[in-house]
């Protein structure tokens, strides 16, 4: 008979992390059926976030994140939202990933050629399990460097690329 194997350590919280991450996302309501509602959703504090950028017709504007952190022998993997925001902080699009160290993902958000015109957009990350005083902590293996681009959708040849982002924490720390 075999013996099964008791999760202990960290092998436990590797197994029950996806779904601590889905109950979390369940709670906090990040779904699409909520968007689609019109439902404004309230967001935890952005981690990073660009300013505002015009999006036009034919073009597409991509998210993207690397996580530079430092390897060691058993990183936990930074989870993350990626999501652009309307001027109303409104979510138009999100995603959500899981970046393990020297790991990137990206989130498209594209405007057809019958868009609405000129339509004004920020990127943002956050950790959607963190809230605001959380006794949670960021994994010191999460180090994260975004990028926000913008191009042509059919040509793929690149208009913009942002690389300047804030982070709220950090203004807090230079009074």
């Amino acid at each position: 008979m075999k013996k099964r194997r008791v999760f202990v350590g960290r092998d436990w919280a590797f197994r029950i992390l996806p779904a601590v991450f889905a109950v979390a996302v369940v709670t906090l309501g990040f779904s699409e059926r909520t968007e689609a509602q019109g439902v404004p959703s309230v967001l935890p504090s952005a981690q990073f976030s660009s300013g505002m950028v015009g999006l036009t017709s034919g073009q597409t504007a991509r998210l993207n994140v690397v996580n530079v952190g430092v390897p060691n022998s058993a990183p936990l993997p930074c989870v993350l939202a990626l999501a652009f925001l309307d001027i109303d902080s409104k979510i138009l699009k999100q995603m959500f990933v899981s970046l393990g160290f020297g790991k990137a993902a990206f989130v498209d958000l594209v405007m057809g050629n019958s868009g609405p015109g000129r339509v004004q957009i920020r990127g943002i990350g956050y950790n959607p399990l963190l809230t605001p005083g959380s006794a949670i902590p960021q994994p010191l293996s999460c180090s994260l460097v975004p990028t926000l681009e913008l191009f042509d959708t059919e040509t793929g040849r690149t208009a913009a690329i942002v690389t300047d982002f804030r982070t709220p924490s950090s203004s807090l720390r230079n009074p």
